[in-house]
């Protein structure tokens, strides 16, 4: 769904593949890391450690998608 970090690698149809401009090539040239459209965590311990480093605790919503009031249990 998200694709490759670098842009170039990453399959048509993923998020990066259609809509990252940025390359490998562009980011060494200026001595940065590539810029990328979206971020994803490689696993859910990592995503909780992530989420620990980037945001604060009142930033950090729960909500209820509008359709789980429709499931039947």
């Amino acid at each position: 769904m998200v694709g490759n970090t670098i842009p170039l690698k990453a399959n048509a149809g993923t998020i990066r593949g259609d809509f990252s401009l940025d390359s490998a090539l562009a980011a060494n040239r200026r001595s940065r890391s590539v810029f990328n459209l979206i971020h994803a965590s490689g696993t859910s311990e990592e995503a909780e450690d992530e989420i620990k480093l980037w945001f604060k605790e009142d930033e950090i919503m729960s909500y209820k998608r509008v359709h789980e009031d429709l499931y039947l249990y």
